[in-house]
C-alpha cells in the first residue's frame, strides 16, 4: 500500500497510525518536568479519547502556575509535535522541518485581482438581520458586555477600531490567510478596509470564483497562487488554476510566501474534519516557522474555540459561579438535576480558585466537549501553544476566543444545528458568520496596532475574548449538549408548525382571491 503524502501522523511500533497515541504523547511530553506525575499518568492512559477530558484541565492549571511555566509547556509541545509528525512525498518519510528545507522551491506563480469599490469608510456589523454601525453599534456592544456575551476588553477593542479612521486604512498592509475561504475568516473584511490579501486555499475552481468575485467588490486586491502562468488569462481561467495544497504543498507554499515584501500578519484559518485538522495545523504551523525563522517582519493571527479548557480572571470565575448557585427555582431544578444526573447534566464549568507566581486569582474553566474529540484539542492547543511561544519572543500575536456561529458546516448536521440553537436558552449567543467576520476582524487589528507589552502566557487568551457567553453561563458545554438537542429540536418542530401554518394561511388567501 502506498503510503500517504505530504504531514502524516507517524507510524506506531506496530506499523499501524494511532492518533490518539500520538496525542497522548504530545501531551504528556508538553507537561514533561512542570508535572511529572501528570505526564506519567496521561502517558499512560490506555483510553486516551475518553481520559483527555480529565487531563486537559490539569495541564491547563499547570500551565497557569506562571508565564515560565505556559511557555515551558508550549515549547516542549511544540518540539514535541515536530518531533513526531512526518512528511511523505514520493514514498520517503521526511521530518517535517527537513522536508520545509528540502522541498522549498520555486512551484507557483501569481496572480492578483484588484478590487474597484472606494474603500468601506465606516465599520458596519450586521446581526440577526440588521446593520449596526454607530450609535446602534455601541449599543449593541454594551449590550452583550452587559449580558456577559462578550469580554468588556473585546467590545472596547472593537470600538477603538470603529473610531479610529487611520486604523480601518488598510491599504499598503499585507495580510496572508491560509485557509482563506473560512466562513469566519476575515477575508471580506480585510478586502473591505483596503488590505492586500495573499490568500492560501485549495485547488478548487467555484471557491476561487466566488473569492474573486468578492475581490472584484472591494478596494483590496487578492493575491493567489497559481500552477501555470495567470498571465493574459481572465478571471475565470484563473480560478481555474489557482490553488495551494497546505497537507501535501506546505515547503512550496512558504518559499512562494517568503517572497513578497513585509511587513506581513500570517492567519491561520484552516479547517478539515477528525484527524486532519491536526495536520492542516501542523501544516500552517510548519509555514508559520519556516517564514519566521528567515524574517523579523511576520505578525501571527489565530482564532479559538470556546470549547476548550482556559485560565480564567477572579472577577469572570465569580460571575460564573454566582449563575451557577442561582436560587431561582429554575436554578434549583437544574442543581438538583446535576446530583440526579451524577454530575453529566448541568455541570459546572468553573473549578476551584488557584493562584499564579504574581498572587493573582485564577480559575480554570472547563468547557471541552466529547464529541469534539482529543484530536480538535490537540490542534487548539498547537495554535495556543505556538501564540504562547512567540509572545515570549516579541512577536506580535492575535490569538482570541471566537463565539458560537452558524457556520455552514453546523448548520449542515442536523444535531449540531439542533445543539447550537439549543444552547441559546441557556444564555449562549450564536453569531452569524458575517458578524464573526467583522467582529474577530477589529480585534486583530486592534491586536497588531497595540504598542504596549502584549500578555504572555495563559492570559494571552482573555482579554480579546468574544465566547459568546460560554464563560460565564456557569455551566460547562458538554452537561448542556443533551438539553440543548432538546430545546434545539422543539424549536425546530415548533418553526416548521408555524412556517406550515403561514403556507396553509397563504393558499387559504390565494383560493378566495
Amino acid at each position: 500500500m502506498s503510503l500517504q503524502s505530504g504531514i502524516q501522523f507517524p507510524e506506531n511500533n506496530n506499523g499501524q497510525v494511532s492518533t490518539t497515541q500520538t496525542g497522548r504523547e504530545i501531551f504528556s511530553a508538553a507537561v514533561g518536568s512542570s508535572a511529572h506525575e501528570l505526564s506519567v499518568s496521561i502517558l499512560k492512559a490506555h483510553k486516551w479519547r475518553k481520559h483527555y477530558m480529565t487531563h486537559i484541565p490539569k495541564m491547563v492549571e499547570v500551565a497557569s502556575r506562571s508565564e515560565t511555566e505556559a511557555e515551558a509547556v508550549a515549547e516542549r509541545g511544540l518540539k514535541a509535535c515536530y518531533g513526531q509528525f512526518q512528511f511523505i512525498r514520493n514514498g520517503k518519510k521526511y521530518r517535517v522541518q527537513q522536508a520545509m528545507e528540502k522541498f522549498a522551491s520555486n512551484l507557483f506563480f501569481t496572480a492578483e485581482i484588484q478590487g474597484k469599490a472606494p474603500r468601506e469608510a465606516f465599520i458596519q456589523v450586521n446581526h440577526k438581520r440588521k446593520d449596526l454601525q454607530g450609535t446602534s453599534l455601541r449599543h449593541q456592544i454594551g449590550a452583550w458586555i452587559e449580558a456577559g456575551i462578550i469580554e468588556a476588553e473585546h467590545g472596547y477593542d472593537v470600538l477603538s477600531i470603529v473610531d479610529d479612521e487611520s486604523s480601518r486604512n488598510l491599504v499598503g498592509k499585507t495580510f496572508i490567510l491560509l485557509g482563506a475561504g473560512s466562513e469566519v475568516g476575515p477575508l471580506k473584511t480585510l478586502l473591505s478596509l483596503g488590505a492586500r490579501v495573499i490568500a492560501i486555499a485549495r485547488a478548487k475552481p467555484d471557491n476561487w470564483k466566488r473569492l474573486i468575485a468578492m475581490a472584484q467588490e472591494t478596494a483590496g486586491s487578492l493575491v493567489i497562487p497559481c500552477k501555470h502562468n495567470p498571465d493574459n488569462m481572465n478571471h475565470e481561467q484563473i480560478a481555474n488554476v489557482a490553488g495551494a495544497d497546505l497537507l501535501t504543498q506546505a515547503p512550496e507554499i512558504a518559499y512562494w510566501l517568503n517572497e513578497f515584501q513585509g511587513p506581513m500578519t500570517l492567519g491561520s484559518y484552516a479547517y478539515l474534519d477528525g484527524a486532519k485538522h491536526v495536520q492542516v495545523v501542523m501544516a500552517m504551523d510548519a509555514i508559520a516557522q519556516y517564514l519566521m525563522v528567515r524574517r523579523n517582519d511576520i505578525a501571527l493571527s489565530y482564532l479559538l474555540t470556546p470549547s476548550d479548557v482556559y485560565s480564567i480572571p477572579k472577577s469572570i470565575a465569580k460571575h460564573g459561579r454566582n449563575r451557577f448557585q442561582n436560587q431561582s427555582l429554575q436554578g434549583l431544578i437544574k442543581r438538583f438535576t446535576y446530583r440526579l444526573s451524577a454530575g453529566h447534566l448541568y455541570a459546572p464549568s468553573i473549578g476551584e480558585d488557584i493562584k499564579d507566581d504574581k498572587g493573582r486569582r485564577l480559575a480554570i474553566l472547563d468547557n471541552l466537549v466529547n464529541q469534539q474529540g482529543p484530536n480538535y484539542v490537540l490542534a487548539k492547543h498547537i495554535q495556543r501553544w505556538r501564540a504562547i511561544s512567540s509572545s515570549k519572543h516579541n512577536i506580535k500575536v492575535s490569538c482570541n476566543v471566537a463565539p458560537a456561529s452558524s457556520t455552514e458546516s453546523v448548520i449542515s448536521n442536523q444535531f449540531f444545528a439542533a445543539a447550537i440553537w439549543g444552547s441559546e436558552s441557556f444564555g449562549v449567543e450564536v453569531f452569524s458568520p458575517d458578524t464573526v467576520n467583522t467582529l474577530m476582524t477589529m480585534q486583530m487589528l486592534s491586536d497588531l496596532k497595540q504598542d504596549a507589552p502584549q500578555k504572555r502566557g495563559e492570559a494571552l487568551f482573555v482579554s480579546g475574548a468574544n465566547h459568546g457567553g460560554a464563560w460565564r453561563i456557569g455551566y460547562c458545554f458538554r452537561s448542556l449538549l443533551v438539553p440543548s438537542l432538546i430545546v434545539g429540536f422543539a424549536k425546530r418542530f415548533s418553526l416548521g408548525q408555524q412556517l406550515k401554518e403561514r403556507l396553509r394561511l397563504k393558499k387559504a388567501q390565494v383560493s378566495l382571491s
